[in-house]
Order: C-alpha cells, then structure tokens, then sequence
C-alpha cells in the first residue's frame, strides 16, 4: 500500500464493518495522500480513537491552501470525535484563524470537546483568552472547569487572582481548590495562602491543600 495507484482499493475499505480494516484504511490514505486523505472525516460515523488520531496527525505534514470550508465543516461534525481529532489538528498547525470558531465550541454537548476546545484556545491564545475563560468559567462542568484552572496556572496571569481566591475559599471540590492554591502560588500570592492557613475560618481540608501546595513548591 505504498502506490497511489493503490487508493481506490483502500478507500473501498474505509466502510469495512471492522474497526481494525477501516482504521489501517484511514492511516493508509492519510499517509498516501496527506490532509486529503482525511476525505473520510466527512462522513465518519464511529469513534476515531486517540491512538488512531495520533497516528492521523502524524501523516499529516501540511495543510493546503483553501481548506477553511473543509475544516469548518468538521469542526461541526456531529461525531464528537472528529470534532476533537480536528481540534488537535489546529493546535498542531497553529490555524489562528478558527479562534472565534473554536470559542463556539464551550457550549458543545460534549465535555472532552470542550476540554479539548480550552486547550486548543491556550494553543491559539489572544489577549481576550483569559479574560474570556474567566467569564464562562461558572456555567462549564467540572472537568472543564479543571482544565480552565490548568490553563489559568500555566498563564501566570494576575487577572485570575479574583476567581483563583474565589475558588479556593468555596469550591467543594478539592481538585478545584488544590489547582486554585497552586495557581496563587505562582502568582505570588504565598503571603495570602499562608493568612488562610492561620485563619480560623478556614476549614483543616483547606489549611492542608494549601500546605501541600506550598510545600511542593518550595521543594
């Protein structure tokens, strides 16, 4: 299956009732025919695993001028995992243009399309990333809530410091808080961690999370 002259055989196999046929057919003529060999994402209807995504993104080595409709079109897939195999094809390519179009996606039905839209966003990021992220961040789920956290640690932006604190005094979650109290950290905020540390408001789960994240900064 090194020859062109072998693509119409293969792309007979993309249908195949197999997983392991059409997915071989799928890394084959992606590695035949690069960006246009991912034609099947138009119509892909089972789930494109992360191995077989990591493969995909490894074969493609370019993107051609004039694909914006064809990316377009997959970002509104209605296979979430063409959606998000997509989504990592931005970030490999860096195609700021999509930014808007990626934004969108935070109110997808999917949770790991949102997870994967954030850091797409990070990836493509603008002066409004953080500040947008801010603002939405309330009415996402937990687990994109958490990956926003991430994103505000990695950033060191102090316009975080308000919703970080809000986070780390109230959340019930202590996934949100210890990210929350790592994030101030790198923020320098010690000095406030260590005031909630002696407050006697503060609940002991709090003081320990806060003394975990210290401590694993300072070692």
């Amino acid at each position: 299956m090194d020859s062109k002259d072998a693509v119409p055989k293969i792309a007979s196999f993309l249908s195949h009732p197999s997983e392991q046929v059409y997915q071989e057919a799928q890394y084959a003529m992606v590695s035949l025919k690069g960006f246009e060999g991912l034609g099947f994402l138009n119509t892909a209807t089972g789930k494109i695993s992360e191995w077989q995504q990591l493969r995909l993104l490894l074969s493609v080595t370019k993107i051609p001028e004039n694909s914006e409709a064809t990316i377009e079109s997959w970002l509104k897939s209605t296979n979430a995992s063409v959606v998000i195999f997509t989504l990592k094809l931005l970030r490999k390519f860096q195609l700021l243009s999509f930014y808007p179009m990626v934004f969108s996606l935070m109110d997808h039905s999917s949770v790991e399309v949102r997870v994967q839209a954030v850091q797409t966003l990070l990836s493509l990021e603008n002066s409004l990333t953080i500040l947008q992220f801010i603002e939405i961040y309330p009415d996402q789920p937990v687990e994109v809530q958490l990956e926003i956290l991430r994103v505000m640690k990695s950033s060191k932006d102090k316009a975080c410091n308000g919703l970080l604190k809000e986070e780390l005094k109230n959340s019930n979650i202590s996934g949100i808080k210890a990210l929350a109290a790592e994030a101030l950290f790198l923020l320098g905020e010690q000095e406030y961690l260590q005031q909630l540390t002696k407050d006697e408001t503060s609940s002991e789960e709090l003081i320990q999370i806060i003394k975990y994240a210290l401590q694993e900064k300072i070692c």
